[in-house]
C-alpha cells in the first residue's frame, strides 16, 4: 500500500504501529479521525509521513495567510 487514509468514529487507536509490517517504500497516511485512528508512533519510522486534521488546518492557514499577502 502507498497511502493509509483513516475516519472512523471509534473512540480507540485503529492502526497500531506494532501491527505493521516492516516498511521498505514511503507509506503516505492521514489521519481524519478525533480522536486520532493511527498511533502516533507510526510516524517515527523513517518510511511513512503521518498527517492529521491539525497538519491539514495548520497548512491550510498558512496558505490562505499566502494568498491574502
Amino acid at each position: 500500500m502507498d497511502i493509509l487514509i483513516s475516519a472512523t468514529a471509534s473512540s480507540h487507536i485503529v492502526v497500531k504501529k506494532i501491527n505493521m509490517p516492516k516498511l521498505h517504500k514511503n507509506l503516505y497516511a492521514l489521519d481524519l479521525a478525533l480522536p486520532r485512528d493511527i498511533d502516533p508512533e507510526l510516524g517515527t519510522d523513517e518510511h511513512v509521513f503521518l498527517y492529521d486534521i491539525d497538519n491539514l488546518k495548520k497548512t491550510s492557514e498558512e496558505n490562505e495567510l499566502l494568498r491574502r499577502t
